[in-house]
């Protein structure tokens, strides 16, 4: 180091003396004791004894006036440690414990982005030495990937997040599994183990809100954006996605579009196809619950979720994204949607169907009776859906050539049954 010479050194052992005296330290002691009295020329010491001699060492050498760097622990008890404390306080000498790892530039870094509060209220942190550190601080987007019980479609999921051609370094994946009973989670973490981007999962098991909210609260970039345990997205719809937030700081939140994605299987064909048409011919950023996109395949922008507060954990069931977007609205940010195009895996049975919509009727109901100017409850009547099955026949037809698309009308009284009785059921609930 510049501007330091090392004019003393006490060692027992007469090699490492000898050795001393070669690189032309003046001053050599058998005894550290006699080198802390005497103090020749040197007005800080390195303590390298073993720890049940630190104490006394330090003190020793704060009572002679001198400055000290210790190896760690400081003393082999918390007493000890007190009183040294207190004696370094009171003799205004400076003392510094060898904790070597606060100087490394990774450690720095996340003490930086803790004192800016971007983590939150930090109580623990575990620490792993496993190589080469990437800095956080590069993190421009969190992926929210939100699961539960989608073992059959979350390897594919994970695999077109991990073939983005956006900056890996520049990513995080944040999980949230609701406590799934099945594989899903050992699948996420096997997929994810081999990946070059980092990852974190937590668990919750409150509903969606509280799961979109974790994400929130712990992401690190930038933008989230949202992909489901049952969504595919293109090598560049995160790049593409990022690039319209980007060209438009105006928009709080911006919506993908839905892909037609079709089998042979009539009940995920029928639904799969509505929002392909919505996303086409319709009204832009159509969702599950009205005419507002949805989290699935969006981008969020951090600064204007946090701004109104992120997602109300009170909503258990779903609508817990269009609730956010019509607060976000009100406070002047706009929401859009992009051109980048994502696929779903829908349901692939009437049961599955019913009860999906009857959860998301279940939510719906927190949401209206939260702002009833959000969902417009005739809209949702097995009536007006056989009107919305008839409208979309058309598109449907263009975009398939399948004849089978006429029993849409009759596919969408099936859900507008189902969401109405989870109104129902959540308000006899007091929901």
């Amino acid at each position: 180091m510049n501007d330091v010479k090392v004019v003393s050194n006490a060692d027992q052992s007469k090699e490492a003396l000898e050795s001393a005296s070669s690189i032309d330290i003046k001053n050599l002691y058998a005894d550290y004791h006699d080198m802390l009295r005497e103090h020749v020329g040197f007005d800080m010491v390195i303590m390298c004894l073993p720890n049940v001699f630190h104490f006394e060492s330090i003190q020793l050498a704060i009572e002679a006036g001198l400055n000290v760097f210790v190896e760690k622990p400081l003393a082999t008890t918390v007493e000890k440690c007190s009183k040294i404390v207190k004696l370094v306080k009171e003799s205004g000498r400076k003392l510094t414990i060898g904790h070597s790892s606060r100087f490394l530039d990774a450690i720095e870094k996340m003490k930086a982005i803790t004192d800016r509060g971007r983590i939150g209220d930090l109580r623990i942190a575990r620490a792993i030495h496993s190589g080469p550190v990437r800095i956080l601080e590069n993190v421009k987007v969190t992926i929210g990937l939100c699961v539960k019980n989608v073992e059959i479609t979350v390897r594919k999921a994970i695999a077109s997040i991990i073939h983005q051609d956006f900056p890996h370094a520049c990513l995080e994946i944040i999980v949230v599994d609701g406590f799934s009973e099945d594989k899903t989670l050992s699948i996420v973490e096997r997929s994810l183990q081999g990946s070059d981007i980092d990852y974190r999962v937590f668990k919750e098991n409150e509903g969606l809100g509280p799961a979109r909210q974790m994400v929130v609260d712990n992401a690190l970039g930038k933008y989230i954006v949202w992909v489901d345990g049952d969504m595919d997205i293109s090598k560049t719809f995160v790049r593409k996605q990022v690039e319209f937030m980007e060209e438009n700081p105006s928009v709080g939140i911006a919506g993908g579009k839905y892909g037609l994605c079709l089998s042979n299987n009539l009940v995920a064909d029928l639904e799969n196809v509505v929002y392909a048409v919505d996303s086409v011919y319709g009204e832009k950023g159509a969702s599950k619950l009205g005419h507002l996109p949805g989290t699935e395949g969006a981008i969020y922008r951090i600064e204007a979720i946090r701004q109104v507060g992120g997602f109300d954990t009170h909503i258990k069931g779903a609508a817990e994204d269009i609730e956010l977007v019509s607060r976000l609205r009100t406070k002047g940010w706009r929401v859009a949607v992009t051109d980048e195009v994502f696929t779903e895996s829908t349901r692939g049975s009437w049961i599955s169907l019913w009860n999906q919509y009857f959860w998301y009727g279940y939510g719906g109901h927190y949401v209206f009776h939260k702002d009833c100017r959000i969902i417009t409850l005739w809209k949702m009547t097995p009536m007006a859906g056989f009107v919305a099955g008839l409208l979309r026949f058309s598109g449907a037809y263009k975009l398939t050539q399948r004849k089978i698309m006429l029993l849409l009308p009759i596919h969408y009284v099936f859900k507008r049954m189902a969401w109405f009785l989870g109104f129902v059921t959540a308000h006899a609930n007091r929901y």
